[in-house]
């Protein structure tokens, strides 16, 4: 009985149709630029008193490669015209050191042809994150967008290349900004 359900279900969900629900995940490569903004402060503890002076803010740039990896969950509402939640991120190690940097927002696809084997673009909106994974600190926050451009060669596969642009900050004592450019090509597989 199970099984019958379970067949029935996906056979109206997943039809091969983009119209309706979808679900999709990619893994590729990127290269990512990385800006890190920060004041330069000077402290002082004279006759009892503390001061703090900023001394001009101290810029250092990186650049990266890593992995990245791309998951949406949504719907279609045309065999054209996708609309979903978006979850891509770029992983990274600098100074032995793993991040990642990203995007968690709402995501759309436009079709140029309602079959496979057609162009498509993408844009998304949403926050981004730059997340230390193997350490106790804290992830920043701030804004993110990202734009793409892909090629579906066979139903559910295609291939995607995409920019991702993402600003964070930490208001902190430093009161760091990151601002990370990132590039990347992906294979994705998604589900309709």
């Amino acid at each position: 009985m199970l099984g019958v359900f379970s067949v029935n279900i996906q056979g109206k969900v997943f039809d091969k149709n983009r119209k309706g629900f979808i679900v999709g995940l990619g893994v590729g490569g990127h290269s990512t630029k990385l800006i890190t903004r920060f004041d330069r402060v000077t402290t002082s503890f004279i006759d009892g008193k503390f001061s703090m002076v900023t001394d001009g803010t101290k810029s250092n740039t990186e650049s990266i490669f890593g992995v990245f990896s791309s998951v949406k969950i949504g719907y279609g509402f045309t065999n054209q015209f996708l609309v979903y939640y978006l979850r891509d991120a770029a992983w990274y190690s600098i100074n032995n050191t793993k991040q990642a940097s990203g995007i968690m927002g709402i995501g759309t696809s436009y079709y140029f042809k309602p079959d496979s084997q057609t162009f498509f673009v993408s844009l998304g909106l949403g926050l981004g994150d730059q997340t230390y994974v193997d350490t106790s600190t804290e992830p920043r926050f701030g804004s993110a967008i990202c734009v793409g451009l892909g090629f579906e060669f066979k139903p559910r596969l295609s291939l995607e290349t995409k920019f991702l642009k993402n600003l964070t900050k930490d208001k902190d004592l430093w009161n760091y900004e990151n601002e990370v450019d990132s590039f990347s090509m992906s294979l994705n597989y998604l589900w309709y």
